[in-house]
Parts: C-alpha cells; sequence; structure tokens
C-alpha cells in the first residue's frame, strides 16, 4: 500500500508535521509519496495520481485557517473517486490540521465528513499546535517554537498506530463523535467564520503604489498565485490571507498592524475554551 502525504503549509509549521510522518513511515519501510501543494498549478493532475492508485493510505495536512481547512486541501478530498461501500478496503485516509492556539476550529470535521461521502474510512486524526503564522513580528509569538518535540513525538505515535491498523485487517475507521471535541461555544462560532468572511472583514491585500517598487517578491511567494499586477500587486479571490507578501515585502507596502493584530490574537485565545494542546484521535 502507498501512503500519499498531500499538504499545503504557506508558513512552514504544517511541513514539520509532515517530514515527521514521512520519517516515520520511511523507518517502517512503507512505500511514501509526498505532495506538497504549495505553488503547484496543477490540482487536477494531483487528483489524477492520487485516484490511479489502487490502494493507499492519503494522508491530509492543513494548517486551519478562519476555523477551517484550506481550499486548496478540500478541493483535492472532493476530486477523490467515491468507493462502492465503506468496507472496500482500497483507500484509507488520516486527517491533520495545525493550528494556531486560538481554535482548531471545524478543520477535522470538514474533512472527515467530505471523507465519509466518498466512502473512505478516516483511520485516525489529530490536532496539532503551531506556532500563530500571523504573529511573526512579535517577540513572543502564540505557542512559540510549535511543534515542539512533544508534538512530534505525538505524531510519531499516530503514524505507528495508523501502520498497525493497516497490519492487521480488518481495518475500522473512527467514528464521527471521536472528533466531537469542540464545545458548543465554539462549534458556533466556527460556523460563522470562512475565509471569505474574514477577507471582507480584513484589509484587501493591495501594495501602496507610494512604496511598491514592482520587485515581484511578494507574486513569486505567494502558494496559490493569487497576487497579480493590476497594474501594482493586488491579490485575487484565491488569496488564503497567509500574509506572506506582506512578510517578503522589502518596502512594506501592504497594509499590517503588528501590534494590533498581536492583542487581537491574544484576547481571542483568551475567550477559547479549546484546550492548548496537541491530541490525536484514534
Amino acid at each position: 500500500m502507498k501512503h500519499i502525504l498531500i499538504f499545503l503549509s504557506p508558513s512552514g509549521g504544517t511541513k514539520k508535521i509532515v517530514d515527521k510522518v514521512a520519517e516515520t513511515l520511511t523507518k517502517l519501510d512503507q512505500n511514501v509519496l509526498t505532495l506538497d501543494l504549495y505553488r503547484n498549478v496543477n490540482s487536477e493532475a494531483i487528483a489524477d495520481a492520487v485516484n490511479s492508485e489502487k490502494e493507499k493510505c492519503l494522508w491530509f495536512f492543513t494548517p486551519v485557517y478562519a476555523d477551517h481547512p484550506l481550499p486548496q486541501i478540500m478541493d483535492i478530498i472532493k476530486s477523490l473517486r467515491t468507493q462502492k461501500t465503506y468496507d472496500s478496503n482500497k483507500t484509507f485516509a488520516v486527517i491533520i490540521a495545525s493550528w494556531g492556539g486560538v481554535s482548531s476550529g471545524l478543520a477535522l470535521y470538514d474533512m472527515y465528513n467530505e471523507l465519509s461521502s466518498k466512502n473512505i474510512p478516516v483511520l485516525g486524526a489529530s490536532k496539532v499546535l503551531a506556532e500563530h503564522s500571523s504573529m511573526w513580528k512579535s517577540p513572543k509569538p502564540l505557542n512559540q517554537h510549535k511543534p515542539d518535540k512533544d508534538d512530534l513525538e505525538k505524531v510519531h505515535t499516530l503514524t505507528c498506530i495508523i501502520q498497525d491498523k493497516l497490519r492487521n485487517p480488518p481495518v475500522q475507521g473512527i467514528d464521527f463523535s471521536v472528533l466531537d471535541y469542540q464545545t458548543d461555544k465554539m462549534k458556533k462560532e466556527a460556523e460563522q467564520k470562512n475565509l471569505e468572511i474574514t477577507k471582507q472583514i480584513l484589509p484587501p491585500k493591495i501594495a501602496d503604489e507610494s512604496k511598491c517598487t514592482l520587485c515581484g517578491k511578494c507574486i513569486e511567494i505567494c502558494p496559490v498565485f493569487a497576487l497579480e499586477y493590476n497594474p501594482y500587486p493586488k491579490a485575487n479571490s484565491n488569496c488564503i490571507l497567509c500574509n506572506n507578501c506582506v512578510k517578503v515585502c522589502p518596502e512594506n507596502a501592504f497594509a499590517y498592524d503588528h501590534k494590533r493584530t498581536e492583542e487581537r490574537i491574544y484576547q481571542m485565545a483568551k475567550d477559547s475554551d479549546e484546550p492548548k494542546t496537541t491530541e490525536i484521535f484514534i
């Protein structure tokens, strides 16, 4: 069976988790294929490649943005072929979400539900703490240096458990109730959020013409090809609000209030009743 690891990691935190899974599977003498969606223009080709494998365990890794998985990850899941029955035992899945300590939202729920609609059993899941990607200039970002050794050890444990499951049929997926860890308050808040709503609230990603030199660094680093010259860099509908353009701009041409953002994130984390821990679900 081939293990196919599919991920998008705009800030690098999610990739640390992917690397740990790949390392563990390799040590277990497994066949591993890693598919990075960063600046990948051909999602249809990826979907075709995934669907062409007859026996596979698909690992989906996503950071949590606006309480949900990235749309690029969900698009791949939606493109999977539906198994004839849940017990076909040809395709399995594992879902992992990295989150910055405010809320893991409904990321695991969303992926689980879509995979279940394809009759693909989810063998396990995890929500892994990562340093909050919006606080790169903060002297003390939320969950600084996460995921750390302890977090990645849990990822290693999950990977070994998944492999044990696959070696000992019949292979059983986890029940949805295992992922029902959010309180009603957190569920309600997550249901009222998504990337499109957040983009309407935040300032648009448009380079200040008085500062921008048209160097193109922001366009070259955008993980989803969301920036276009218009005539200066401006984000289109593909934007996932990763702020890579803001981080890389040498002229600070994109508006971003670091202090206000830090204060808002810390307050949101304080108001959240989700335990600030890495968890595995099996």
